[in-house]
């Protein structure tokens, strides 16, 4: 007998429908000749149960038969040829199941064929019908032709926000659109848009182009949607839909004024050469303008846009700050040297406002104010005679007014600011008259010409100080002179200096407003869309 089955004979018989357990029984069976069911069971380490079932389908396919020796059911195996007739009729058997399900895939192949002929109509009610419509016609993954007569503007269609996010899902997808539409004004309109839009349009006479609804052409499917009575309607019919197709591509050569077949316009069609690199630039800048990636991006911006206004504006001022100071002191330096020490020393007292020295300087005075925009006050400052840590006023430019104060007395009260109401604000600065509120700088204008480090406020108003020193002809120092500039100016200028950021802040926050509205719009559009 074999003692030994070969792998590949084993697989063989795995191959053909053979369990492991009847391919052991065989095995036993070839080396021992005849067995019991529990010598088998010993041999094979199963159990007598499962040797006995897997015996009773080897003696069904009449390979095994049972004997009884010496008053014991034995088992044995018919002939090699048994097997290898076991073998061959489930050949056949399997060959014949296989011809019969190749015939039944046949048939089924030749249904759908003739069902792929047969029209199949698909309807949509109402607005959210059309939406899902219009969505269905992007599975298609296809370009999209179509006649598209127009009613209204863009701006004015009631699914305009729809349409944005028809549009995004479309540039994602690359799905191309062209249109004819009738050569209107507002088909002109809706033409000017192309680029931005991922499509091309082409205008024709009003005469032909009859139909009142858009009809679109997408694969097989010739979509016809009208939006007064909220209604699409998809006809699947291949044969319908290339008739339509071709009739498309002739109006389409025809109002282009080209001179190419048709043929040659579908080819270009299919391969996209028809799609400018404007159409890509402009479209796709507009996907990412509604992108949450340019949200993201414009939110950076608007803060960067505030950080570098407030740093900007802390450089503006501290440069315009310089720029007075600058102003200031160059003023009072340049004007010291024109104040006449002779007529300074002729005021002493408070009454030596009616003397022509008090005129002469205070006009000077005057003077110097109008040739200069934006100063406020300019006045000439002395030390106390009886103690030098308070300074006087010798001479303040608004101290002789021919219009408010007629018979020159600075003591009488003038409107200084304009206000309407005469109070601390507009108190007039006789000879003598004590500077209570005097600045620390005011004290340094006697040794160099200097000004304040920051705008300071006194009963007058808030301002920033030039002090320049007046020196007789012996070059002794005898008063200061002193030129305030408005800090109401000073604000004025530095505000001028940041409207262009302001402005940018202000336009990057609309877009950001904008922006996160129409993105909740979206939102709700492809939650629609994915419910759809």
């Amino acid at each position: 007998m074999i003692h030994h089955l070969p792998s590949s004979i084993e697989s063989y018989l795995k191959d053909t429908g053979f369990t492991a357990t009847e391919i052991l029984v065989i095995k036993k069976l070839l080396e021992e000749d005849v067995l019991t069911v529990r010598e088998l069971a010993t041999k094979a380490a199963k159990s007598t149960g499962i040797i006995d079932q897997a015996i009773k389908k080897l003696i069904a396919k009449k390979i095994v038969s049972r004997e009884m020796i010496n008053e014991q059911p034995k088992y044995r195996i018919l002939s090699l040829e048994a097997i290898s007739h076991w073998l061959e009729q489930e050949k056949k058997s399997r060959q014949l199941a296989i011809e019969r399900r190749h015939r039944d895939f046949e048939s089924f192949l030749s249904a759908v064929e003739v069902g792929k002929n047969r029209p199949d109509m698909e309807y949509f009610e109402g607005e959210e019908g059309i939406r899902k419509a219009y969505m269905r016609l992007l599975e298609q993954d296809t370009e999209i032709v179509g006649f598209l007569p127009i009613a209204f503007k863009e701006e004015e269609d009631p699914l305009r926000t729809f349409r944005l996010e028809y549009f995004r899902q479309r540039r994602l997808k690359k799905i191309f659109l062209r249109q004819i539409t009738t050569d209107t004004a507002l088909g002109r309109r809706y033409q000017g848009r192309d680029a931005f839009e991922y499509r091309q349009t082409r205008l024709v006479p009003e005469e032909d182009l009859y139909i009142p609804f858009e009809k679109f052409i997408v694969g097989d499917i010739v979509a016809c949607i009208d939006h007064l009575i909220h209604r699409a309607c998809f006809i699947r019919y291949p044969d319908f839909a290339k008739a339509e197709k071709m009739a498309f591509e002739k109006l389409w050569s025809r109002s282009g004024g080209a001179a190419a077949s048709t043929e040659v316009v579908v080819a270009e069609a299919a391969s996209g050469h028809h799609i400018s690199r404007k159409t890509r630039i402009l479209s796709a800048l507009r996907i990412f303008c509604m992108s949450k990636v340019a949200l993201g991006l414009f939110i950076f911006l608007f803060v960067g846009s505030v950080i570098f206004a407030y740093e900007l504006s802390r450089y503006t001022k501290a440069l315009n700050l310089q720029r007075v100071q600058d102003k200031v002191q160059s003023i009072a330096s340049t004007a010291a040297l024109d104040i006449n020490t002779k007529d300074l020393a002729a005021l002493q007292t408070a009454n030596d406002y009616k003397k022509p020295e008090w005129a002469r300087i205070v006009n000077q005075l005057r003077n110097i104010r109008l040739h200069n925009e934006h100063l406020l006050f300019v006045y000439i400052l002395r030390k106390s005679p009886t103690n030098p840590n308070q300074l006087q006023f010798q001479a303040d430019a608004d101290s002789l007014d021919p219009f408010a104060n007629t018979d020159n007395d600075p003591t009488n009260n003038v409107d200084l600011n304009g206000d309407g109401k005469i109070d601390e604000h507009d108190e007039l600065s006789p000879p003598n008259g004590p500077y209570e509120t005097a600045p620390p700088e005011a004290f340094e204008g006697f040794v160099r010409a200097t000004t304040n480090k920051d705008f300071y406020t006194d009963q007058w108003s808030t301002m920033l100080s030039g002090y320049a020193p007046i020196k007789d002809g012996s070059g002794h120092v005898v008063a200061v002179l002193a030129a305030d500039y408005s800090a109401a100016d000073f604000e004025r200028l530095s505000r001028v200096s940041m409207w262009p950021c302001i402005v940018v802040g202000i336009l990057l926050m609309i877009f950001i407003i904008l922006r996160c509205f129409a993105l909740q719009k979206s939102c709700k559009l492809m939650h629609f869309t994915k419910q759809s």
